[in-house]
Formats: C-alpha cells, sequence, structure tokens
C-alpha cells in the first residue's frame, strides 16, 4: 500500500525495485490502488475508508454474482439464497475482506468467469463469442493479480472441448474470441504498469521453479514460504540460473523424501491448506500486531473482540475461528456429495477445484489462497445439499406408492 500511495502522490518506486523485481506480478496492484487513492484523494474522501469500501463493494458484488451462479445452474432460488446465507457468513464475515492484496481482489474473478461460462452456454453464436473474449480479458487481468485465477478457465476449456469436440468451426470461434480478449488484456495491463516508471530486473525475479521448490520442503514449513528458500533462490545473479538451481533442489528433494515421504507431505499441505475456516486469518503479515490507538465508536469494541487473535485476552476469536471452521468443514462434507449431480457447469466447478487443489499440493500451500474461490465450494456444497433433499423426496414418493 505504501507503493500505491507513493504512485498516487507522484513519488517514485525505486525505493521497491528490488521487491517487485522478484515479485512483479504486484505492480498492476500497485497501479490499481494507485488510481484509486488519486480517485479519493480527488473526492476528498479519505482513500484508507475508501479503498475499504472498495473492498466491501468487490464483495458485495461478489455475493450478487453468486446468488445468479447458483439460480441458472441449480434452477432454485432458495438454493441461491441459501448460498448467498453461506457467502455471508464464510467470505462476508471473514476479517481478509479488509486486507488490500491480491486474494481479496481476485475474489471476484473466478465467479464472475464461471457467470460468463454460464451466460455463454445459453445463447447464440454472437453473444457467445463475446462472453469468451470477456472471459479471456479477465483472464489475463486476474492472471496478473492472482495466478491460480486461470485455473478456472483451463477447467472450463477442458469440459468444452469434451463437449465440442467434434465441432471444430465453434472451437475455432471461440478460439479467436479468447484470444482477442486476451490480447486487449495484455496490451491494457501493459500499459498501466508502463505508466508506472518502474524498471524490473528480470534477472531477480523469482519464476514458478522457486515456488516448486519451496512446495517441495519436507521440513516443518511444510512447504510454505520460508526464508531460507527465498535466501537460496536470492543468491543467484541470473533467471537461468536460478531456474536450474531450484529444479535441481526439487528433484534431490523429491529423491530424498520417496513415495512414503511424498505422501507424508501431500497429507500435511492438505491440512495447511483446508484445516482453517478463516483461510489462516492472522497468521502472516507483521502489520497485523501493531494495535492501533483504540477508538471506540459504533461496533469497535465489538469487532476487535472478534477479530483480534493473539494478546488480546478479552476476544471471542476462539469462538469465531471454531464456527468458521465447522461452516467450512460442513462445505467441503456436502461439496462432495455434488458429484452425483450431472451438470456442466458442476463438472467446471470441480475440476476447478481439484485443479486448485494440486496446485497448492505442487507449489507453495497457503489456506488464504482457497478463499479467492470460496463460491466454488459454496456451489458445490448447496449443490450436494440439493442432491439429498431430491433423494429424500424420491424416496418418501416411491414409499408412498408401494
Amino acid at each position: 500500500m505504501a507503493a500505491s500511495e507513493a504512485v498516487a502522490h507522484g513519488g517514485s518506486l525505486q525505493d521497491y525495485q528490488e521487491y517487485f523485481s522478484v515479485y512483479p506480478n504486484n505492480l498492476l496492484l500497485v497501479w490499481l490502488y494507485g488510481t484509486l487513492i488519486r480517485f479519493f484523494d480527488l473526492v476528498k474522501i479519505n482513500f484508507r475508508i475508501g479503498i475499504l469500501f472498495f473492498q466491501c463493494v468487490l464483495s458485495w458484488g461478489t455475493g450478487l454474482i453468486l446468488f445468479g451462479c447458483v439460480e441458472r445452474i441449480l434452477k432454485s432460488r432458495h438454493a441461491a439464497w441459501f448460498a448467498w446465507i453461506l457467502y455471508l457468513i464464510l467470505v462476508g464475515m471473514s476479517p481478509w475482506v479488509s486486507i488490500p492484496y491480491s486474494d481479496s481482489i481476485g475474489l471476484i474473478f473466478p465467479i464472475f468467469i464461471l457467470w460468463l461460462y454460464i451466460r455463454a452456454r445459453e445463447e447464440n453464436t454472437n453473444k457467445k463469442c463475446l462472453y469468451v473474449g470477456i472471459i479471456g480479458l479477465l483472464t489475463m487481468i486476474g492472471y496478473r493479480i492472482k495466478p491460480q485465477i486461470v485455473i478456472v478457465v483451463i477447467a472450463i476449456c477442458i469440459i468444452s472441448l469434451v463437449y465440442m469436440l467434434r465441432d471444430l468451426k465453434q472451437i475455432l470461434k471461440m478460439f479467436i474470441s479468447m484470444s482477442a480478449g486476451l490480447l486487449i488484456a495484455m496490451i491494457l495491463v501493459s500499459t498501466c504498469i508502463q505508466s508506472l516508471n518502474m524498471e524490473v530486473n528480470s534477472n531477480r525475479t523469482y519464476g514458478i521453479t522457486h515456488f516448486l521448490m519451496m512446495g517441495m520442503n519436507y521440513s516443518e514449513v511444510n512447504g510454505v514460504w520460508n526464508l531460507e528458500d527465498v535466501e537460496f533462490s536470492g543468491s543467484f545473479d541470473t533467471l537461468k540460473e536460478r531456474k536450474e538451481a531450484n529444479l535441481q533442489v526439487t528433484k534431490e528433494r523429491i529423491k530424498e523424501m520417496g513415495i512414503p515421504g511424498m505422501v507424508h507431505l501431500m497429507r500435511r499441505k492438505i491440512l495447511t491448506n483446508y484445516n482453517d475456516g478463516t483461510f489462516c486469518w492472522g497468521g502472516e503479515g507483521n502489520f497485523f500486531w501493531e494495535i492501533l490507538s483504540k477508538k471506540n465508536s459504533c461496533f469497535a469494541q465489538f469487532l476487535r473482540n472478534i477479530y483480534y487473535t493473539k494478546n488480546w485476552d478479552r476476544g471471542y476469536y476462539k469462538w469465531f475461528s471454531n464456527f468458521e471452521l465447522m461452516v467450512w468443514i460442513a462445505i467441503l462434507f456436502f461439496g462432495i456429495l455434488s458429484v452425483f449431480q450431472n451438470k456442466k457447469e458442476l463438472s467446471v466447478i470441480m475440476l476447478a477445484v481439484i485443479g486448485l487443489t494440486v496446485f497448492e499440493l505442487l507449489f507453495e500451500p497457503r489456506a488464504r489462497y482457497l478463499y479467492t474461490y470460496a463460491p466454488f465450494y459454496i456451489i458445490l456444497a448447496v449443490s450436494g445439499i440439493q442432491m439429498i433433499i431430491k433423494r429424500n423426496q424420491y424416496y418418501y414418493q416411491w414409499k408412498e406408492k408401494l
């Protein structure tokens, strides 16, 4: 956020050159928040309050799109309302909503892309091409914000190819439409990033091999971020040397673990990803431990008691986190039952969730990475519950006929 403030107020990003050379994917976020800060300064609104409002609007919009997706997929407004209530509990109450970072910004992308896919399936060729083009546009923008967002697009492409394999003309049209959207987004993103006047040293960039190496770390960190691996990758002068070294260490770690060790690591990584209904709130970020001046405005004390974790003895965080975990476990359980629903849209969602899980097993696992796909898990859970209700109805109807 400090970098975004510097951009908004005409400052230089040179002090952040090393960080953005290592993690260049965050530059688009800097441009976005810098633009928002300029806007809020222009309309005389405290930009911190303005950005929180922006985060809330994104969360509200995501819930609205989720409602529409569930209503169209499951053909039930009751199911849509129930999904929205689950969303309100799992995501709306989540403190991650207030954090201006890729996880909360990226929340709207997967569900919006899914909605566009549903609409594309309902429309004629011309409108279908338009929706697919917008999917391409959002894919590139989303990828530059949160790479995992592209997983849902891969799932859509796989399912679509399976059902459209004999219609080569239709496949070609969709390919051209998506390519056009990707190209437009690439130009827009490139223009936005270039406007920051930040010279990125590509030789300092940590590529995907770094995160693969880190994900295969069999130590107590369970493949999560750790300073030792970061310093190792940073010790190389060129991107090529870093990639080769990362791959070499990855191979050595896999060889040392063997099959039993790999299975054990995967089990630990699954728990790292899925054992927290708050998506590991308070698990990282030094800013979190700084308690600012206590204002006793409306609900301030109540919210502090819920969301403050360590060093806050009077709080209710343990009750809140356990409640969220119960909801999360229920969502995961009922989501498994959705496999009995034969719908293409659900196939896309299930494939995306599987892809996301595999991604987190291979690379760096973090519970908050699942937050971006929380609406997908909710849809699967509601679908599973709907299946149970239908089966019970069929059972009682059959019993009455006997």
